[in-house]
């Protein structure tokens, strides 16, 4: 990344501008992946009242309860499902819900994910671990909430003219006084 300068002149100051980064790379292979792709999973470790955060959104661990409405999910009589109650502010307090499940059927566990469309998040519920009550949630993002940025160098300078006047009247001062002292030397 080269910096190219801009400039803009007003009566009372000026403006320098430069790029000083960004990231084109990421911004060409971004281009060519598809829109509902999800980023790698993230796996975090929480308890009830705890939260994740992600790109556009603050997420809150609520609870856990047991799924009654086994046929819904497709579950057997043996089959185990407990929800985690999840749910996530977006940057304008907008509340959204989620609730994973986390199976377990013929003694292995086969989570259900769950979307939030809204926001582009998608989680699992991996693990319950009740000596400490904490659970293994995973969160994915659409490659599409991650947004690029440029950072950009902007410097004013305040009455710049001020300064170049002066450095005018300085200039013409000083070739004013080489013409005196050669005139007084003729």
């Amino acid at each position: 990344n080269v910096a190219e300068p801009d400039t803009r002149h007003f009566l009372n100051f000026d403006v320098y501008t430069h790029i000083t980064y960004a990231d084109l790379e990421t911004l060409k292979q971004k281009q060519s992946t598809a829109k509902d792709e999800y980023t790698t999973a993230k796996n975090y470790t929480i308890k009830r009242g705890d939260t994740i955060f992600s790109s556009n959104a603050i997420i809150i661990f609520d609870s856990l309860s047991t799924v009654s409405d086994k046929a819904s999910l497709n579950l057997g009589d043996k089959d185990i499902a407990v929800k985690a109650h999840l749910r996530a502010l977006d940057v304008s307090n907008k509340s959204y819900s989620a609730e994973p499940v986390f199976v377990i059927r013929n003694n292995s566990v086969q989570p259900v994910a769950a979307k939030v469309d809204g926001l582009g998040l998608q989680f699992m519920f991996w693990k319950i671990n009740p000596e400490n009550g904490k659970v293994d949630i995973s969160l994915q993002e659409k490659k599409t909430n991650v947004r690029d940025y440029i950072v950009m160098q902007a410097i004013i300078f305040p009455y710049i003219n001020v300064l170049w006047t002066g450095c005018l009247i300085m200039l013409f001062g000083t070739l004013l006084s080489i013409w005196e002292r050669i005139k007084k030397r003729k």
